[in-house]
């Protein structure tokens, strides 16, 4: 089995992230990057260095709903159709449903200020 790790640039602090194909049938990309354009780039680029398309990905493996682990699976897998795994536990995220609300009660009886919550919330939804 071929792993060909990739370094994707992320505008996190953390620098960039790991992102694995197996280059496999099924061709198996291991997590994304995040959404943005150099990323998106940086992507195609490292893909097509080992002889594969993004449009050639028929599985994609999103390890956590971190952004810059999953930003991109969207986004790739309308350019190549692939399948998206995800554990149960995000999968509902995945599909645009935002359970991070419930933090909001948290985040209040920890002393966040009440304009500070608002701001939050509003970035959520």
């Amino acid at each position: 089995m071929r792993v060909h790790q990739f370094h994707i640039p992320t505008s996190l602090y953390l620098g960039p992230v790991n992102v694995h194909l197996v280059d496999e049938s099924p061709l198996t990309l291991i997590d994304t990057g995040p959404n943005l354009p150099e990323a998106l780039e940086a992507l195609r680029d490292n893909v097509h260095r080992v002889g594969r398309r993004l449009e050639d990905i028929e599985r994609i493996v999103v390890t956590h709903l971190h952004e810059d682990h999953s930003g991109l699976a969207a986004t790739i897998g309308r350019l190549s159709g692939a399948t998206v795994f995800a554990h149960p536990w995000e999968a509902d995220r995945l599909r645009g449903y935002d359970d991070y609300l419930m933090y909001l009660p948290l985040l209040e009886r920890a002393g966040v200020p009440a304009d500070v919550i608002q701001v939050f919330a509003a970035s959520l939804r």
